[in-house]
């Protein structure tokens, strides 16, 4: 079970994790969303567009069964106002027709955070690839439940927690100087008001002042 303890869903840029397959008998199936509650509509939206976009680019119903066929590509979801990151990938399967069931793993996010999806592609690559390689050999559906919820936990912490993608996470901090009684925190409760954006505003007070001649100048 994904633990619920340390990963603040309400924060996570991913909105939607869904693993899906090509049934012989039923086509585009999900095998795996999160959250669970999302509606079976929107889980076979994602299981169509994802499969039969992505299988469009490749060939591989011959029976030669290739670990290394894998390719991702962004996907919009208009729908639903929604875009995913999605990776293409076989698994084993010689009652499968060309021996291999075509899978995808999709990470969709709101469209206004579209942006996400395209500045982090390369490290999602990465984890998405390595993730896939855990289901070649064909797991049954139990084994499935079990590496999708360590996905989920994975990529959401990886999320949630990594303060170079995540906006959420991102603080700043700025020095703003000059003289004194120039208007400094004036200005800056300006800026507070009309656009609501700085936490707190800290004025500097009590500061020890001295001397230092250096090359016969005297900076204070």
């Amino acid at each position: 079970m994904i633990s619920e303890t340390f990963v603040p869903e309400h924060k996570s840029i991913i909105k939607i994790i869904q693993f899906s397959v090509f049934s012989d008998k039923l086509g585009p199936v999900s095998e795996y969303c999160y959250p669970k509650e999302t509606s079976k509509e929107i889980q076979l939206n994602v299981a169509m567009k994802s499969i039969s976009l992505m299988m469009g680019e490749t060939v591989y119903q011959n029976g030669n069964y290739n670990d290394r066929l894998q390719s991702t590509g962004i996907i919009p979801f208009p729908d639903i106002n929604m875009v995913g990151l999605s990776i293409f990938f076989l698994i084993k399967d010689e009652n499968a027709r060309g021996k291999a069931k075509a899978s995808t793993i999709s990470l969709l996010v709101e469209e206004n955070d579209t942006d996400y999806l395209f500045n982090n592609m390369k490290s999602l690559k990465v984890i998405l690839m390595e993730w896939a390689r855990k289901f070649e050999n064909n797991p049954n559906s139990e084994i499935i439940e079990e590496l999708m919820d360590d996905f989920v936990s994975n990529i959401l912490y990886y999320d949630i927690t990594d303060p170079l993608i995540n906006k959420y996470n991102k603080r700043y901090k700025f020095l703003f100087v000059g003289l004194d009684s120039v208007g400094k925190t004036a200005f800056l409760n300006v800026l507070k008001d009309k656009y609501s954006e700085l936490m707190s505003l800290t004025p500097t007070k009590g500061v020890h002042r001295s001397e230092r001649k250096i090359f016969d100048t005297i900076l204070v």
